[in-house]
C-alpha cells in the first residue's frame, strides 16, 4: 500500500486535479518491470544459497586442491 500511495500522490496532472482512486496490483507490477525490478513470490520450500554456481565450485574445487596440498 505504501508503493501505491506514493504512486497515486506523485501521478498528479498539471492542473492540480488528483486521482481518487489506487492502482492496480498488475499495474504497480508492470512499472515495476520497467523500472528494472522483477516480482517473485515469497514461499516457504527448499532454500537455495547458490552453491552449485559455476564461480562457487571452482572456488571449492581449489580450496581443496591447496588443502590437499598442505596435508
Amino acid at each position: 500500500r505504501t508503493l501505491q500511495t506514493v504512486i497515486v500522490k506523485d501521478s498528479q496532472h498539471p492542473d492540480g486535479v488528483r486521482r481518487r482512486r489506487g492502482i492496480k496490483s498488475r499495474t504497480a507490477r508492470n512499472w515495476l518491470h520497467r523500472l528494472g525490478y522483477s516480482w517473485r513470490d515469497i514461499k516457504k520450500g527448499i532454500f537455495f544459497d547458490g552453491h552449485e554456481r559455476p564461480d562457487v565450485v571452482e572456488s571449492r574445487r581449489e580450496f581443496l586442491a591447496e588443502m590437499k596440498a598442505l596435508e
